[in-house]
Protein backbone atom coordinates (compact mmCIF):
# COMPACT_ATOMS: atom_id res chain seq x y z
CA UNK A 1 0.00 0.00 0.00
CA UNK A 2 1.38 3.40 -0.98
CA UNK A 3 2.18 6.04 1.59
CA UNK A 4 -0.57 8.31 0.14
CA UNK A 5 -3.15 5.57 0.58
CA UNK A 6 -1.98 4.91 4.11
CA UNK A 7 -2.39 8.59 4.93
CA UNK A 8 -5.94 8.62 3.49
CA UNK A 9 -6.91 5.53 5.51
CA UNK A 10 -5.49 7.05 8.70
CA UNK A 11 -7.31 10.35 8.08
CA UNK A 12 -10.60 8.52 7.50
CA UNK A 13 -10.16 6.59 10.74
CA UNK A 14 -9.57 9.81 12.67
CA UNK A 15 -12.61 11.53 11.13
CA UNK A 16 -14.75 8.48 11.82
CA UNK A 17 -13.59 8.39 15.43
CA UNK A 18 -14.38 12.07 15.91
CA UNK A 19 -17.82 11.63 14.37
CA UNK A 20 -18.57 8.71 16.68
CA UNK A 21 -17.43 10.69 19.69
CA UNK A 22 -19.68 13.59 18.72
CA UNK A 23 -22.62 11.27 18.22
CA UNK A 24 -22.17 9.78 21.70
CA UNK A 25 -21.83 13.14 23.45
CA UNK A 26 -24.74 13.73 25.87
CA UNK A 27 -25.35 16.75 28.02
CA UNK A 28 -27.24 15.67 31.13
CA UNK A 29 -29.49 18.56 32.11
CA UNK A 30 -31.19 17.46 35.32
CA UNK A 31 -32.40 20.92 36.31
CA UNK A 32 -30.64 20.70 39.69
CA UNK A 33 -29.34 23.63 41.73
CA UNK A 34 -27.84 24.55 45.08
CA UNK A 35 -29.85 27.23 46.86
CA UNK A 36 -28.52 29.39 49.67
CA UNK A 37 -30.27 31.82 51.91
CA UNK A 38 -31.06 33.21 55.34
CA UNK A 39 -33.76 32.23 57.82
CA UNK A 40 -34.79 34.73 60.44
CA UNK A 41 -37.16 34.90 63.39
CA UNK A 42 -37.97 37.71 65.79
CA UNK A 43 -36.69 37.14 69.30
CA UNK A 44 -40.15 37.72 70.74
CA UNK A 45 -41.63 35.08 68.44
CA UNK A 46 -38.89 32.61 69.41
CA UNK A 47 -39.76 33.02 73.10
CA UNK A 48 -41.15 29.81 74.62
CA UNK A 49 -43.16 29.19 77.79
CA UNK A 50 -42.10 26.31 80.03
CA UNK A 51 -43.54 24.65 83.12
CA UNK A 52 -42.46 21.95 85.53
CA UNK A 53 -44.02 19.47 87.95
CA UNK A 54 -43.87 22.06 90.73
CA UNK A 55 -46.26 24.25 88.75
CA UNK A 56 -43.72 26.94 87.99
CA UNK A 57 -44.22 28.77 84.69
CA UNK A 58 -41.53 30.85 83.03
CA UNK A 59 -40.43 32.16 79.64
CA UNK A 60 -37.18 31.52 77.79
CA UNK A 61 -35.79 33.72 75.01
CA UNK A 62 -32.59 32.02 73.90
CA UNK A 63 -31.30 30.76 70.51
CA UNK A 64 -30.43 27.47 72.23
CA UNK A 65 -34.16 26.88 72.64
CA UNK A 66 -34.89 27.15 68.92
CA UNK A 67 -35.84 23.76 67.49
CA UNK A 68 -34.92 22.30 64.12
CA UNK A 69 -35.73 24.60 61.20
CA UNK A 70 -37.20 22.62 58.30
CA UNK A 71 -37.05 24.33 54.90
CA UNK A 72 -38.33 22.86 51.64
CA UNK A 73 -38.55 23.83 47.97
CA UNK A 74 -42.08 23.54 46.58
CA UNK A 75 -44.16 24.38 43.52
CA UNK A 76 -46.23 26.88 45.51
CA UNK A 77 -48.34 27.54 48.60
CA UNK A 78 -52.03 27.06 49.37
CA UNK A 79 -53.68 29.16 52.09
CA UNK A 80 -56.86 27.06 52.12
CA UNK A 81 -55.44 23.83 53.58
CA UNK A 82 -54.58 24.97 57.12
CA UNK A 83 -54.73 28.07 59.26
CA UNK A 84 -51.25 28.96 58.09
CA UNK A 85 -49.53 29.08 54.68
CA UNK A 86 -48.80 25.49 53.61
CA UNK A 87 -47.26 23.91 50.49
CA UNK A 88 -49.67 22.84 47.77
CA UNK A 89 -50.82 19.23 47.94
CA UNK A 90 -50.26 16.70 45.24
CA UNK A 91 -52.85 13.97 44.56
CA UNK A 92 -54.81 13.26 47.74
CA UNK A 93 -54.86 9.53 48.42
CA UNK A 94 -55.95 7.28 51.26
CA UNK A 95 -56.98 9.18 54.38
CA UNK A 96 -56.60 12.53 52.66
CA UNK A 97 -53.45 13.60 54.48
CA UNK A 98 -52.03 14.91 51.23
CA UNK A 99 -48.47 15.00 50.01
CA UNK A 100 -46.59 18.23 49.43
CA UNK A 101 -43.97 16.69 47.07
CA UNK A 102 -40.95 18.87 47.92
CA UNK A 103 -38.33 19.26 45.21
CA UNK A 104 -35.68 19.29 47.92
CA UNK A 105 -34.99 20.63 51.36
CA UNK A 106 -32.66 21.17 54.27
CA UNK A 107 -32.54 22.06 57.93
CA UNK A 108 -30.88 24.45 60.31
CA UNK A 109 -30.00 22.06 63.10
CA UNK A 110 -30.93 18.42 63.64
CA UNK A 111 -31.56 16.37 66.75
CA UNK A 112 -28.23 15.66 68.41
CA UNK A 113 -27.56 13.20 71.20
CA UNK A 114 -25.74 14.76 74.14
CA UNK A 115 -24.19 11.54 75.50
CA UNK A 116 -26.74 11.25 78.33
CA UNK A 117 -30.28 9.88 78.17
CA UNK A 118 -31.62 13.16 79.54
CA UNK A 119 -30.63 14.84 76.26
CA UNK A 120 -32.59 12.49 73.96
CA UNK A 121 -34.94 14.63 71.83
CA UNK A 122 -33.97 17.64 73.95
CA UNK A 123 -30.87 18.90 72.13
CA UNK A 124 -30.36 20.21 68.60
CA UNK A 125 -27.10 20.57 66.70
CA UNK A 126 -25.81 24.05 65.99
CA UNK A 127 -27.10 25.46 69.26
CA UNK A 128 -24.19 24.93 71.69
CA UNK A 129 -20.61 26.13 71.34
CA UNK A 130 -19.33 24.23 74.38
CA UNK A 131 -20.21 21.54 76.91
CA UNK A 132 -20.57 24.24 79.53
CA UNK A 133 -23.19 25.94 77.35
CA UNK A 134 -25.26 22.74 77.40
CA UNK A 135 -24.95 22.43 81.19
CA UNK A 136 -25.83 26.09 81.74
CA UNK A 137 -28.87 25.90 79.46
CA UNK A 138 -30.33 22.85 81.19
CA UNK A 139 -29.71 24.26 84.65
CA UNK A 140 -30.49 27.95 84.19
CA UNK A 141 -33.06 28.06 81.38
CA UNK A 142 -34.78 24.66 81.54
CA UNK A 143 -34.42 24.53 85.34
CA UNK A 144 -33.65 20.85 85.01
CA UNK A 145 -29.92 20.22 85.50
CA UNK A 146 -28.43 17.58 83.24
CA UNK A 147 -28.06 14.25 85.04
CA UNK A 148 -26.42 10.90 84.40
CA UNK A 149 -28.01 7.42 84.47
CA UNK A 150 -27.93 7.39 88.29
CA UNK A 151 -29.59 10.78 88.57
CA UNK A 152 -26.42 12.61 89.55
CA UNK A 153 -26.07 16.15 88.26
CA UNK A 154 -23.33 16.73 85.69
CA UNK A 155 -21.42 19.81 86.87
CA UNK A 156 -18.12 19.51 85.03
CA UNK A 157 -17.65 20.31 81.36
CA UNK A 158 -14.54 18.10 81.38
CA UNK A 159 -16.57 15.17 82.73
CA UNK A 160 -19.18 15.84 80.05
CA UNK A 161 -16.55 15.79 77.29
CA UNK A 162 -14.93 12.61 78.60
CA UNK A 163 -18.28 10.83 78.64
CA UNK A 164 -18.94 11.86 75.04
CA UNK A 165 -15.52 10.71 73.89
CA UNK A 166 -16.00 7.34 75.57
CA UNK A 167 -19.61 6.77 74.53
CA UNK A 168 -19.11 7.92 70.94
CA UNK A 169 -15.61 6.42 70.50
CA UNK A 170 -14.15 9.72 69.26
CA UNK A 171 -11.12 11.82 70.14
CA UNK A 172 -12.20 15.34 69.18
CA UNK A 173 -15.19 17.64 69.58
CA UNK A 174 -15.39 18.02 65.79
CA UNK A 175 -16.61 14.42 65.52
CA UNK A 176 -19.67 15.14 67.66
CA UNK A 177 -22.99 16.79 66.85
CA UNK A 178 -23.73 18.29 70.25
CA UNK A 179 -21.04 21.04 70.33
CA UNK A 180 -19.45 23.17 67.64
CA UNK A 181 -20.16 26.32 65.66
CA UNK A 182 -23.58 27.76 66.40
CA UNK A 183 -26.07 28.50 63.62
CA UNK A 184 -28.00 31.50 64.92
CA UNK A 185 -26.60 34.98 65.44
CA UNK A 186 -28.34 38.02 66.89
CA UNK A 187 -29.17 40.81 64.48
CA UNK A 188 -31.11 43.50 66.27
CA UNK A 189 -34.53 42.12 67.15
CA UNK A 190 -33.90 38.93 65.17
CA UNK A 191 -32.11 35.61 65.34
CA UNK A 192 -30.71 34.74 61.92
CA UNK A 193 -29.00 31.71 60.42
CA UNK A 194 -27.64 30.70 57.04
CA UNK A 195 -29.01 27.65 55.22
CA UNK A 196 -28.01 25.62 52.19
CA UNK A 197 -30.38 23.45 50.16
CA UNK A 198 -28.07 21.36 48.01
CA UNK A 199 -28.96 19.38 44.90
CA UNK A 200 -32.61 20.44 44.72
CA UNK A 201 -34.74 20.19 41.60
CA UNK A 202 -35.04 23.73 40.30
CA UNK A 203 -37.50 25.53 38.08
CA UNK A 204 -37.70 29.34 37.92
CA UNK A 205 -40.39 30.52 40.33
CA UNK A 206 -40.10 27.73 42.89
CA UNK A 207 -41.22 28.53 46.42
CA UNK A 208 -39.03 28.18 49.51
CA UNK A 209 -41.10 27.60 52.65
CA UNK A 210 -40.53 26.13 56.07
CA UNK A 211 -41.38 25.90 59.74
CA UNK A 212 -39.61 25.71 63.10
CA UNK A 213 -40.48 22.86 65.43
CA UNK A 214 -40.58 24.82 68.67
CA UNK A 215 -40.59 22.89 71.98
CA UNK A 216 -43.78 22.60 74.00
CA UNK A 217 -44.11 23.53 77.68
CA UNK A 218 -42.16 20.39 78.68
CA UNK A 219 -39.43 21.12 76.14
CA UNK A 220 -40.47 18.28 73.85
CA UNK A 221 -40.44 18.40 70.04
CA UNK A 222 -43.15 16.98 67.76
CA UNK A 223 -40.72 15.97 65.00
CA UNK A 224 -38.44 13.88 67.23
CA UNK A 225 -38.96 10.12 67.67
CA UNK A 226 -37.35 8.92 70.90
CA UNK A 227 -37.93 5.28 69.93
CA UNK A 228 -35.71 5.42 66.86
CA UNK A 229 -32.26 6.51 65.75
CA UNK A 230 -28.91 5.05 66.72
CA UNK A 231 -28.94 2.69 69.69
CA UNK A 232 -26.80 3.45 72.72
CA UNK A 233 -25.28 0.38 74.35
CA UNK A 234 -22.79 1.85 76.79
CA UNK A 235 -22.27 -0.54 79.70
CA UNK A 236 -25.72 -0.85 81.35
CA UNK A 237 -27.22 2.08 79.39
CA UNK A 238 -29.63 0.81 76.75
CA UNK A 239 -31.82 3.24 74.79
CA UNK A 240 -32.33 4.89 71.41
CA UNK A 241 -30.70 8.26 70.85
CA UNK A 242 -33.73 9.73 69.04
CA UNK A 243 -34.06 11.11 65.54
CA UNK A 244 -36.49 13.13 63.44
CA UNK A 245 -39.52 11.45 61.92
CA UNK A 246 -39.36 10.65 58.22
CA UNK A 247 -41.08 12.74 55.55
CA UNK A 248 -41.46 15.85 57.70
CA UNK A 249 -41.26 18.05 54.59
CA UNK A 250 -43.74 15.82 52.73
CA UNK A 251 -46.37 16.10 55.45
CA UNK A 252 -45.54 19.25 57.42
CA UNK A 253 -49.16 19.67 58.51
CA UNK A 254 -48.86 16.43 60.46
CA UNK A 255 -46.13 17.88 62.68
CA UNK A 256 -46.88 21.56 63.13
CA UNK A 257 -48.18 22.01 66.67
CA UNK A 258 -49.11 24.78 69.07
CA UNK A 259 -46.33 27.34 69.31
CA UNK A 260 -44.51 26.30 66.15
CA UNK A 261 -43.33 29.04 63.81
CA UNK A 262 -44.26 29.04 60.12
CA UNK A 263 -42.80 31.18 57.35
CA UNK A 264 -45.62 33.61 56.72
CA UNK A 265 -44.17 34.92 53.46
CA UNK A 266 -42.39 32.41 51.25
CA UNK A 267 -39.45 33.25 49.03
CA UNK A 268 -39.99 32.83 45.29
CA UNK A 269 -36.69 31.99 43.60
CA UNK A 270 -36.15 32.76 39.92
CA UNK A 271 -32.35 32.70 39.97
CA UNK A 272 -30.55 29.97 41.94
CA UNK A 273 -27.48 32.19 42.24
CA UNK A 274 -29.41 34.80 44.24
CA UNK A 275 -29.73 34.13 47.99
CA UNK A 276 -33.22 34.02 49.47
CA UNK A 277 -34.56 35.17 52.84
CA UNK A 278 -37.53 33.73 54.68
CA UNK A 279 -38.95 34.94 57.97
CA UNK A 280 -40.87 32.78 60.42
CA UNK A 281 -43.46 35.30 61.46
CA UNK A 282 -46.56 33.13 61.96
CA UNK A 283 -46.88 31.48 65.38
CA UNK A 284 -49.43 28.69 65.19
CA UNK A 285 -51.83 28.48 68.11
CA UNK A 286 -54.31 25.62 68.14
Amino acid sequence: MSSDRLQRVALAAIVGSLSLSAACTYTEDLGMADLRGTVRVKKEDATITLTNLAGEIWEVTDPRAIGPVYVGVYAGLDDSLYEYPHPEWGPVLGDGAGDAFPYGGGTVGRFAWGCYEATVCKTVSGRYDSYQSVLDFFKDELRSPLTDAEGNEITSAIEFQEKCFQAEYVTSDGELDIVGDTDFVENGDYYEAEIQILGTRFEPGVTVWGFIDQPDETFSFSTCDDSDGDYNAYYDERYYKGTNFEEVLNFPGEYIRNGDLVSDTAAVVDDPEQPFTIEFGFKYED
